[in-house]
């Protein structure tokens, strides 16, 4: 989506807004508003430069100067330092290219680019509360200018990489464009005489007054944290709010994966945080705000709960941390199993920072072989994570088909993927039933690896795994910084895959069988890694896992894994 669809977008929109601006710059007399049009062109202008495309014949010379010292910074992305064109502190640490933009310079320019859009505050106080006029007057001129434009190359543009992004991730946590154009004609109508906009500043500030504030609120000081707008704002997660409300500068700077968990309603979450990291000794107020917390998450009804992807794959991760008890297969209740399933529901949030890094604030080949012999295959019996996800897969391939992002061949792929998601749950069901899978079922487990490795290759446009162009993406092994503190980060990433052994009860007899597992890690950096630099540090030394991994981890490795005494292989 992003590179077929999106970065066309951003760069006719970012040329659109030059385009208006330039041609307020030529006309606006008034000091106070000139001086809006210049810096929002100075804003607009580093956004091009991102991009890496010319800035437009006729750009004032001294704006293309601080817009270059902008980018020089972004590119550099080496830490705190105060903006050229706006004067206050920047992390620009933020602006380097990780997750999966580093997949090719495209992407990585469009993660530069959207980063400044959401990084960038215009906020409308300063840190001692009293007004920032300058920077209101920019928001005010941002938004008329983005409403001025020819719909097709302003508004709608802007609001279909903002309403597409926000299926997927979540609204913006700051106040948008559109939030400031409703007010500004309230305020001074429609169509604003540019050369009276101080005259209205006081009504305005009334109006904005009104307006949300942010829900995710940083802790650093020095930073812009008042009532802001972002011109494409990055977007309220439920898990950064848990994160950040749970830290405490110098008492708890860093907080764990399991604060999230535990927040949703995991009881072993919370067992391990007593067990092992111990926050309330960190910190004083960490019960008080964690109760709040949980009253506020757990009492979410379904429909809030999965108001958009990223919160339906969060409702997804939910059930598999809850304690089962009787009627389901003794291994599941018991404590390895339930670290177990804390590892891979903190594995596949890791996936999920990852994967949103850009826009979450902070925080087959045919499967042929011999005639098979006995071999039996198992699902993980938890029919309420599989419906979850099947639900979530359906809703994803309707909603992009209804925006019209959908080509036939990813459709089909979906509904393939559904069907499975529907054969997984159905087995599960069977299990906890009593019921035996059939020869058939078993035959479709053996080569369900096949069917992913079909699936994944071919959305990777390759014919097979091993034709997949990006090293990179070949290696599970993916990494994302979910807090920052003091200039360390907290980075959450899964591994390769470790191999699990269960013993499970099929047809009146007790099997050792075999799968595989999310391997997660959870520590402190002093940079924000990439995923390559990230698979290199599992090749070459891995941090330790952490403590509550041990009930079920055997660390070692090396050693010869056991097979059967005549293996088979499907070839998949």
């Amino acid at each position: 989506l992003e590179t077929d669809f999106l970065y066309s977008d951003l760069s006719r929109l970012n040329g659109s807004m030059i385009g208006q601006l330039m041609d307020m710059y030529e006309k606006v007399e008034e000091p106070q508003v000139k001086e809006a049009v210049r810096r929002m062109l100075g804003y607009f202008g580093v956004a091009c430069l991102a991009l890496e495309e010319p800035l437009p014949a006729g750009y004032p010379a001294e704006l293309a100067k601080l817009a270059e010292e902008e980018r020089d910074l972004i590119l550099d992305a080496g830490g705190v330092g105060v903006s050229p064109l706006f004067g206050y502190d920047v992390d620009y640490s933020l602006f380097k290219a990780r997750g999966h933009y580093t997949r090719s310079e495209e992407l990585g320019r469009y993660f530069r680019a959207m980063s400044w859009y959401g990084i960038m505050p215009m906020p409308f106080y300063n840190q001692d509360k009293t007004r920032d006029e300058q920077s209101a007057m920019g928001a005010i001129v941002a938004s008329i200018a983005l409403c001025r434009a020819p719909e097709e190359e302003g508004i709608r543009l802007w609001e279909n990489i903002y309403s597409t992004t926000s299926f997927f991730v979540g609204d913006s946590d700051d106040i948008t464009p559109c939030e400031i154009a409703a007010a500004v004609a309230k305020v001074y109508s429609d169509t604003p005489d540019m050369e009276k906009l101080p005259e209205g500043l006081d009504a305005f500030y009334q109006e904005v007054d009104q307006l949300r504030g942010p829900d995710i609120v940083h802790k650093v000081e020095g930073e812009v944290t008042q009532l802001q707008m972002r011109f494409m704002g990055q977007r309220y997660i439920p898990d950064s709010e848990i994160l950040q409300e749970l830290t405490e500068p110098d008492k708890r700077p860093f907080p764990s994966g399991l604060d999230v968990l535990a927040v949703f309603g995991s009881p072993r979450a919370e067992e391990v945080l007593e067990e092992f990291y111990r926050p309330e000794s960190q910190w004083g107020g960490y019960r008080a705000a964690f109760e709040r917390l949980c009253e506020k998450f757990r009492s979410q009804t379904i429909a809030q709960q999965t108001e958009n992807l990223y919160r339906g794959w969060l409702y997804c991760l939910k059930s598999l941390t809850e304690r089962v008890g009787d009627g389901y297969p003794l291994f599941m209740q018991s404590r390895a199993w339930e670290d177990k399933a804390l590892s891979t529901a903190l594995g596949s949030w890791s996936e999920l920072r990852h994967d949103t890094i850009l826009y979450g604030k902070q925080s087959a080949t045919e499967c042929g072989g011999n005639e098979p012999p006995e071999i039996l295959g198992y699902v993980e019996p938890n029919p309420e994570f599989f419906n979850r996800l099947l639900w979530l897969t359906a809703v994803t391939r309707e909603n992009l088909a209804d925006k019209g992002l959908l080509n036939e061949k990813l459709q089909y792929k979906y509904e393939q993927f559904e069907s499975m998601l529907g054969f997984l749950r159905d087995c599960a069901v069977k299990e906890l039933g009593g019921e035996d899978l059939t020869a058939e079922e078993h035959m479709t487990i053996l080569t369900y690896g096949g069917f992913l490795e079909y699936l994944s290759s071919s959305i990777a446009e390759a014919d097979s795994w091993y034709l997949v162009e990006s090293d990179t993406d070949k290696n599970m092994a993916v990494i994302a910084d979910v807090h920052t503190s003091d200039g360390a980060y907290l980075e959450a990433g899964v591994g390769t895959a470790a191999e699990m052994y269960v013993a499970v009860s099929q047809y009146g007899r007790v099997y050792l069988t075999r799968g595989a597992v999310f391997d997660y890690y959870e520590f402190v950096s002093g940079e924000r890694l990439t995923d390559e630099e990230w698979q290199e540090q599992v090749r070459q030394s891995a941090p330790e896992r952490p403590p509550f991994t041990g009930s079920y981890m055997d660390g070692t490795v090396g050693e010869e894994i056991p097979v059967p005494a005549e293996p088979y292989s499907s070839g998949c």
